[in-house]
């Protein structure tokens, strides 16, 4: 005989890495009526969020004097043992109650089923399949909601609607262990996860409404995708995970336009799961000028500035880069910036500065220095394209710089002369300290997959 353990669990949050069970019902069954049922609360040894008492209305009052897990984890096994592990959202309550086991000492593994996954089969169509929803449209009445032995038993009351109405043998084939139905999120439709493409580009997390959670690029996108699903990657957060709905995604053809696409979606998009992205909104604008005594000076100042010499993420960013420039090209660090001092700079007295800040060098001998600097930077690798794979075979993908500012990235046929007519296919982009980051590590570590083409 087939047994069915249908699991519901409460938790002190969403990773079964960080957070412990404080509530765990089971109920056995045979597919058609109830045969067993273990139900516990349980003292997770660490403190209860009261945003999670607020849900479930446990608290520390609650679980004392509770078992913890480990003092019952035998009876736990003992009517897990043997059967379909069964739960709503079911990756969820599977690795809360594996970690757990881990943790007494059991190596448990067993066959999952999901009653989301398995609900969106035999009743399709409905507009939620979340517990509360589906349990009222079908009729049943859950007295204890969001505690594990009220979830836990209309959960079981599904599943026996659902195998009394399966009639194509459609638990069959969710059943079926180590399959794509294990590690994709239960809302998610499995064909959006088969239907990814195995090419460079940016892929989108969204919700039931269609807003972006999640904005990310990868050389892979099936298997950058597939690796948020699996425990074995890190710390998935379940809550997260849950809230999957669909996926969509940019071909980009090659990381570099990938890298450029990303970030311009996430500050288009500003999705909630990209709060501890790399990128920010901020820029500081390096620029120069000539002060009363023709001395060429410099200064660092937060935003785009007209007729920038380039731009910085940090102002810490940009002291170590012109410290660096005051030592190559032996500029004073007063005129660049960098010493708000009366009189002489500090590098006077040890030679490191010639004396431009007390006119002791001449400022044409000075700003011949200051303009050899500058033509490193703004004259030969100024105005270029970068030319790279399309998202195709039939294409190629391009961004192009002009004076040292991002114009935007294309795709091209590859018999059309991009250096000629890269302004019809052109996307335009905005330049900003993000994409000044990017183009800055891509032609660090210039890679033979692209060419590099100077106008």
């Amino acid at each position: 005989m087939r047994k069915y353990a249908i699991v519901d669990v409460e938790t002190t949050g969403g990773s079964s890495i960080d957070n412990k069970i404080t509530e765990i019902a089971i109920y056995l069954s045979d597919g058609t009526q109830i045969i067993d049922s273990f139900h516990s609360l349980v003292d997770p040894g660490v403190p209860i969020p009261s945003y999670i008492t607020s849900i479930t209305g446990i608290d520390e009052e609650t679980i004392h004097g509770a078992p913890s897990f480990s003092d019952i984890s035998d009876e736990v096994i003992s009517i897990l043992k043997d059967s379909i592990f069964v739960a709503h959202n079911v990756n969820f309550d599977y690795h809360f109650v594996r970690q757990e086991l881990k943790s007494s000492g059991y190596q448990w593994d067993s066959k999952k089923l999901c009653t989301v996954r398995y609900a969106r089969k035999i009743f399709p169509g409905l507009q939620s399949y979340g517990l509360g929803k589906l349990s009222a449209h079908l009729g049943y009445t859950n007295k204890a909601r969001h505690r594990a032995y009220g979830d836990a038993s209309v959960t079981a009351d599904i599943l026996h609607l659902m195998i009394s109405k399966d009639s194509l043998g459609i638990m069959e084939k969710l059943i079926s262990h180590g399959s794509v139905h294990g590690y994709i999120p239960p809302n998610l439709d499995e064909n959006e996860f088969k239907n990814l493409p195995e090419m460079p580009g940016v892929y989108y997390f969204h919700d039931g409404k269609g807003k972006a959670l999640y904005v990310g690029k990868a050389k892979n996108i099936k298997k950058r995708v597939k690796s948020h699903f699996s425990t074995r990657s890190g710390k998935p957060e379940l809550s997260f995970l849950n809230q999957i709905h669909h996926l969509d995604y940019d071909l980009c053809g090659n990381e570099l336009i990938s890298l450029l696409h990303e970030n311009e979606k996430i500050k288009k998009l500003w999705p909630p799961f990209n709060r501890a992205q790399k990128f920010n909104s901020k820029v500081f604008s390096l620029v120069s000028y000539k002060d009363g005594s023709s001395y060429l000076r410099h200064g660092v100042a937060p935003g785009r500035k007209p007729n920038l010499l380039m731009t910085f993420n940090s102002l810490m960013e940009s002291r170590n880069y012109l410290f660096g420039v005051a030592k190559e090209y032996s500029l004073c660090p007063k005129l660049l910036g960098l010493q708000k001092v009366k009189g002489k700079c500090s590098w006077v007295d040890s030679g490191e500065c010639e004396g431009a800040c007390v006119g002791e060098e001449s400022f044409d001998e000075y700003n011949k220095r200051v303009e050899k600097w500058h033509s490193s930077i703004t004259s030969s690798n100024s105005d270029f394209i970068i030319i790279g794979e399309g998202r195709n075979s039939d294409e190629k993908g391009f961004v192009v710089v002009m004076k040292n500012l991002y114009k935007g990235y294309g795709f091209a046929p590859t018999e059309v002369n991009i250096m000629e007519k890269w302004e019809e296919y052109i996307q335009p982009g905005i330049h900003d300290a993000d994409v000044q980051r990017i183009l800055n590590q891509f032609l660090n570590h210039n890679s033979s997959e692209y060419n590099f083409l100077p106008f």
